[in-house]
């Protein structure tokens, strides 16, 4: 007895494979007979071209306009788009819900796209410079892998936003210009051609945590990222507090301009280092609106004149009498080792740090001696001679 048929069998794996095929003969009772079986082995190699056709609606295109992909493929399930990664080169897609961004150099689509298709993308170039990138077809072997060995590849360039309207960030500042733990102080901006801002807090130190109050909700600030959820004005200041524990010696924010398009222009944001006027004091950052700081005590800012006042009391945090009336009045005559200047007549944080900013400035004591932030024998004197 003898029959034969035929196979067409596709090797969509991008390699060479080997391939077995086994005929069993059947027994009187219509069950497969082992003994009898006749194998043979023969190599498939790999499709080809699993894709055929890879096309850019164009070849070069402004930021922010979009472009159509096309491709044909045949014995693959699907395939996907990879873009090269450029740090200036920001991809995105309109999906059901809005504009979604692409990543980069890997798989750009999920779930994988129809073996045959279009799909139009949205390619911004924030650099003030042309680009130029590759994107790939690739055939899919099976969910989540791919041939790149197979893949067609297309080249685009991508010019940038024109100068004359690129969003620029012009000023950006702090008030006081030197940050003291648990003081606010406040940041203001202005930028050029810009539909909004952001700013950017730099951290080192993965384990600095940050938060910022929207309303009365306290919100997670990230580090190395776009802070704010909401895009912040074009033009505009904020108030910043850092309190509790060790950053280091400065802090550095970045100002991020905004463009019309959605994308922040990092290439033309501009950077502000902070110094701490006491080193390394300070981690968790919390940003929040201006607003009138209210004490348990009437308060009042420290006058244009001052009159010489003899300093002969101890005082300490927690202390409430007319010599800390006097002592706030004197060390606000010194924005770097002051800057809030509120006169409560009570000892409580903001002095407490004026005083070890006080001692620091003039040597009288450091962290770690038993004076540091008290006003004692050797600080009343300091006090006392430089009026």
């Amino acid at each position: 007895m003898s029959d034969s048929g035929s196979f067409v069998i596709t090797n969509v794996s991008g390699t060479t494979q080997t391939v077995t095929i086994t005929a069993y003969p059947k027994d009187s009772s219509g069950n497969d007979y082992d003994a009898g079986a006749k194998s043979t082995t023969f190599i498939v190699t790999s499709s080809p071209a699993p894709i055929t056709n890879f096309t850019l609606s164009a070849t070069a295109v402004n930021s922010g306009m979009p472009l159509t992909l096309a491709w044909t493929g045949v014995d693959a399930p699907g395939v996907n788009i990879e873009f090269d990664c450029n740090a200036n080169v920001h991809i995105s897609t309109a999906t059901t819900t809005g504009m979604e961004s692409l990543p980069c150099g890997t798989a750009a689509f999920s779930p994988d796209l129809a073996l045959s298709g279009t799909t139009t993308v949205i390619m911004r170039n924030t650099s003030s410079q042309p680009v130029t990138i590759l994107l790939h077809a690739v055939p899919q072997i099976a969910v989540g892998a791919y041939d790149m060995t197979h893949a067609r590849s297309a080249s685009l360039t991508i010019d940038p936003t024109s100068l004359q309207t690129q969003p620029t960030a012009t000023s950006l500042t702090s008030a006081p210009a030197s940050i003291v733990s648990g003081v606010p102080f406040t940041l203001s901006w202005t930028t050029q051609n810009a539909a909004g801002a952001n700013i950017e807090l730099t951290c080192s130190n993965s384990a600095v945590t940050a938060t910022y109050l929207v309303g009365t909700t306290s919100v997670s600030m990230p580090c190395n990222t776009p802070a704010f959820a909401s895009v912040l004005p074009a033009n505009g200041n904020t108030t910043i507090q850092l309190v509790q524990a060790v950053l280091g010696s400065s802090a550095t924010f970045e100002l991020l301009p905004e463009g019309a398009d959605g994308t922040y222009y990092a290439t033309s944001a501009r950077t502000l280092t902070i110094p701490f006027a006491s080193s390394g004091t300070v981690a968790t950052s919390v940003i929040q609106p201006t607003a009138t700081t209210t004490a348990p005590f009437s308060t009042s800012m420290v006058p244009a004149s001052w009159q010489h006042y003899t300093f002969t009391r101890a005082l300490q945090r927690g202390s409430q009498n007319a010599d800390v009336t006097a002592l706030q009045s004197y060390l606000a005559l010194d924005p770097s080792i002051y800057p809030l200047g509120l006169v409560t007549g009570y000892f409580g944080a903001a002095t407490l740090q004026a005083v070890e900013l006080f001692q620091l400035k003039y040597q009288i004591a450091a962290p770690g001696n038993s004076g540091y932030g008290l006003v004692g024998p050797k600080t009343r004197a300091e006090l006392n001679m430089l009026q």
